[in-house]
């Protein structure tokens, strides 16, 4: 973080406005401590953020909501598996 940058609080940055603001932050190089209600799309901004070379994107989260974070990716995996077995089993006419 340089000393330019600033660090914002964004409510709601799953979706609409919230997201856009906070992509407009970090691509400034300001810091955002992201806050969601949502927790599949806050799995999938805590995904994009690990993945980056600089993350400035923080959401916090407690203990509670950190472990219906984990739940909920166990439950995507499980969808994955069995969307997957379907896919895989359909024939295609040539």
């Amino acid at each position: 973080m340089s000393s330019n940058s600033k660090i914002w609080l964004i409510t709601g940055v799953s979706s609409g406005f919230g997201l856009a603001l906070a992509k407009a932050a970090v691509h400034v190089g300001d810091v955002v401590i992201g806050l969601v209600r949502n927790v599949a799309q806050g799995a999938a901004l805590i995904v994009e953020a690990v993945k980056s070379v600089h993350p400035r994107l923080r959401l916090p989260l407690g203990q509670m909501a950190i472990e219906r974070m984990r739940l909920k990716m166990v439950q995507v995996g499980k969808d994955i598996d069995a969307w997957e077995s379907r896919s895989l089993a359909t024939v295609f006419d040539t």
